[in-house]
């Protein structure tokens, strides 16, 4: 977790955020070459949380959509995000209980 305290602008954490992606783009030379990716995910205050818990778990929810959208890359938290992990955490108890109930019944069909 990075805290900048000092930005005027939420644009100005996306270029920051240059300073900590590319140089992981980079291999380390450690008798090998070690590639490391990174996936950013922003949130501002107060617009996306008053307090740091807040912050935090709208920064990792930014994260998560950054890794979905391939290596490198960086997301601002958007309101939206939070209907998209309700949804997907919705699917998995809908899933689990199926399987607990065994509610799924299987077909084979060969090719």
């Amino acid at each position: 977790m990075i805290l900048l305290s000092e930005i005027a602008y939420p644009e100005d954490a996306a270029q920051a955020r240059q300073r900590y992606l590319f140089p992981s783009a980079h291999p380390l030379h450690r008798g090998h070459d070690l590639h490391v990716d990174g996936s950013i995910g922003i949130s501002v205050y107060p617009e996306d949380g008053e307090d740091a818990e807040a912050l935090i778990n709208h920064a990792d929810t930014a994260m998560y959509h950054a890794k979905e959208k391939g290596r490198n890359n960086f997301q601002f938290f958007k309101a939206e995000m939070n209907l998209k992990a309700v949804e997907r955490q919705s699917l998995e108890g809908s899933l689990r209980r199926a399987l607990k109930r065994e509610e799924f019944l299987l077909h084979y069909q060969p090719r």
